[in-house]
């Protein structure tokens, strides 16, 4: 009889175990295109593919979700709804409509919160998973009440502030006081938020080991409650460049990213200088645009006319398009904790120049990505002369063979999507957190 019930408690645990999960999901609004918004599609698409209930509470007004999702049987989408808008008195420049983005944002996250206690007393959760953002708003304080928390951050305000700080001289060349100074009170203030909320979660996932030890640092997370699991990129919106041969002339490389702080488009401005001697030869393309908080863009006044260009801010699709023109892709972040663009470059088959910082260029073989000292601008324009002799000498074929082996290898969305699940199902059951899972 005791023989028969142990088998029937491991059937049970065994049925548990494999049994679809029911998930309270928080985040940004998932989107066609790339970015935060992107990732959120992939990473939903793939937990409903698994079989897993998803409710996605969104701080925002009802719009149609992206193709992927629509139609989806075990996802649902609470709305929270705004009455924010564009082009009102209080979003008509890029400060207000930072001030206020953001108080309308923590307002419907209340909304939010309140319906996501409501519905877990009504149909319990097995487990909260927040991504992007690490405040916890709206449900805190009912936090004993709910299921365990995973949070899952893109970037951390202790980094951000930090190198607010670092760059002040720089940034005053760009912005006036009146949009420094409370960019960076709202930034201080969120700093402290993170470092409390970030305690209550049972699991945080890091989207690259340098990210994981900025966070430990600056928020005193134990790394026994952390694991690291690298942003999934959709393999099949990029195909190979077109340019690997270096055959065409100049040799073209990207720099892809905001024009805001500790990007490092201050060095590539003086990579553009320091490679002077190789007009006719390269070309750097600077593609980005600002965000509501950060304007650098004055600085690219300084290009070097003869070996760089700035191109503007351009929709995903065609800087899609751009990779398969390009070389290769230049990354000089001073904080990076992930960086799609790379992961996006590697799938085109692009090789990479990368700092230290950069997070998805961490596991990345050599062969196809240089890396350098955060800063180093020697150190800089000497991986740029060095990726343009192996274009050169005929190393381009190979060097985008392999690049694209290295994104299937690292950023296959079923496989980072089944690590997340792995993390979910852990955390839902008190089980301890894998640290790193291992790539095939």
């Amino acid at each position: 009889m005791n023989r028969h019930l142990a088998q029937e408690t491991l059937l049970d645990a065994v049925e548990t175990s494999c049994s679809p999960l029911r998930v309270a999901w928080l985040g940004p609004i998932p989107m066609e295109g790339g970015g935060v918004p992107g990732v959120a599609r992939e990473i939903l698409s793939g937990l409903t593919r698994l079989g897993h209930q998803v409710d996605c509470y969104l701080a925002g007004n009802p719009q149609p979700l992206p193709r992927q999702l629509r139609d989806t049987p075990n996802l649902r989408a609470v709305w929270a709804g705004s009455r924010w808008r564009w082009g009102r008195w209080y979003s008509r420049d890029q400060l207000s409509a930072f001030l206020t983005g953001n108080a309308s944002r923590v307002l419907g996250m209340r909304r939010l919160g309140r319906n996501l206690v409501r519905e877990h007393c009504s149909r319990p959760y097995d487990v909260l998973y927040q991504f992007s953002t690490t405040e916890i708003v709206g449900f805190r304080r009912q936090l004993g009440k709910l299921p365990p928390l995973v949070l899952h951050p893109e970037t951390h305000a202790a980094g951000e502030l930090r190198w607010m700080r670092k760059e002040a001289a720089l940034a005053a060349r760009c912005m006036p006081a009146y949009r420094r100074l409370p960019a960076r009170a709202v930034m201080t203030l969120r700093t402290h938020v993170q470092r409390r909320d970030i305690k209550f979660a049972a699991a945080v996932i890091c989207i690259s080991n340098c990210f994981r030890t900025h966070l430990i640092r600056d928020y005193d997370v134990a790394e026994e409650r952390t694991t690291v699991i690298a942003n999934p990129v959709r393999l099949d919106h990029f195909e190979p460049s077109t340019t690997t041969d270096g055959s065409v002339r100049p040799l073209k490389a990207l720099f892809v990213g905001r024009l805001a702080v500790r990007k490092g488009l201050d060095s590539v401005v003086e990579l553009s200088h320091r490679l002077a001697d190789l007009e006719g030869k390269l070309v750097i393309e600077v593609i980005g645009g600002t965000s509501l908080w950060s304007n650098y863009r004055r600085l690219l006044d300084d290009l070097h006319p003869a070996t760089s260009r700035y191109v503007g801010g351009l929709p995903s699709q065609e800087v899609s398009q751009r990779l398969t023109e390009a070389n290769f892709l230049v990354q000089p972040s001073k904080y990076e904790p992930f960086a799609l663009t790379v992961g996006e470059a590697l799938a085109s088959g692009l090789p990479v120049i990368v700092t230290s910082e950069v997070g998805a260029a961490e596991d990345v073989a050599s062969d196809c990505c240089i890396r350098v000292p955060v800063g180093d601008a020697a150190a800089l324009e000497q991986g740029v002369r060095t990726m343009v002799e192996r274009f050169e000498r005929g190393d381009g074929p190979r060097m985008a063979k392999l690049a694209r082996a290295e994104a299937e290898r690292l950023f296959f969305p079923d496989e980072v999507i089944s690590h997340i699940a792995e993390v979910l199902r852990a955390a839902a059951q008190g089980l301890p957190i894998a640290k790193t899972p291992s790539h095939p």
